[in-house]
């Protein structure tokens, strides 16, 4: 009975750490996952967004982004293969899409906010604009920088400010104009700066 209660404690932390090896492991393969899906839906339409690794393998970096509306119509996303991984940002507003951030813009058309990985290094965000009517690539951005753990999206009807996180360590200005990138729909493009938010309250 002295013996068993002894081995307690090590049987309890063997446990333990092979649950945490377990939880580890789950994590590791759901980045590293060979194909998903995003189901999206915007007034009128419903659309997916499909993400396949072309030889199986998502460590090769080698995933295409491709979109299918609901009026069968289906096109490739024109941006580099790379291993795309599902995101959940904090937003106040929601997506139209599930795993992915994309949002309505003023015109009709989708902004799409798109997650890659840059292992060694800190994830990246790009962008695409979708047409709402007929799902035509309107404008891609191919990198709008790295993302860190406080990364925040912002969404008004005039377009998407993203907070990518604190580059330096113990800075509690959350408005450095280095943190923030703002992307808005102008006829048809996208476009981009540095800097917080616009105020548009008086607009």
């Amino acid at each position: 009975m002295a013996s068993t209660m002894r081995m307690l404690p090590i049987l309890i932390l063997a446990l333990a750490t092979s649950a945490n090896a377990r939880d580890g492991q789950k994590e590791f393969f759901s980045r590293f996952v060979p194909q998903w899906q995003a189901i999206c839906q915007i007034p009128g339409h419903r659309f997916q967004l499909q993400f396949s690794s072309k030889g199986g393998d998502p460590t090769n970096d080698d995933m295409t982004a491709s979109v299918s509306w609901d009026n069968g119509s289906a096109s490739e996303l024109p941006i580099k293969p790379a291993l795309f991984v599902a995101d959940a940002p904090k937003v106040k507003e929601p997506s139209q899409c599930d795993h992915v951030s994309a949002f309505l813009q003023e015109t009709g058309n989708v902004l799409v906010v798109l997650r890659r990985d840059d292992r060694p290094s800190s994830d990246r965000y790009l962008a695409v604009l979708l047409d709402g009517n007929d799902g035509k690539v309107h404008d891609v951005l191919p990198d709008l920088g790295a993302i860190r753990d406080d990364s925040l999206i912002k969404v008004d009807k005039h377009g998407v400010s993203i907070h990518l996180g604190r580059t330096q360590a113990g800075n509690s200005d959350a408005n450095r104009s280095s943190e923030w990138v703002r992307i808005e729909e102008v006829q048809g493009r996208l476009s981009v700066r540095l800097g917080p938010p616009a105020d548009h309250s008086g607009k």
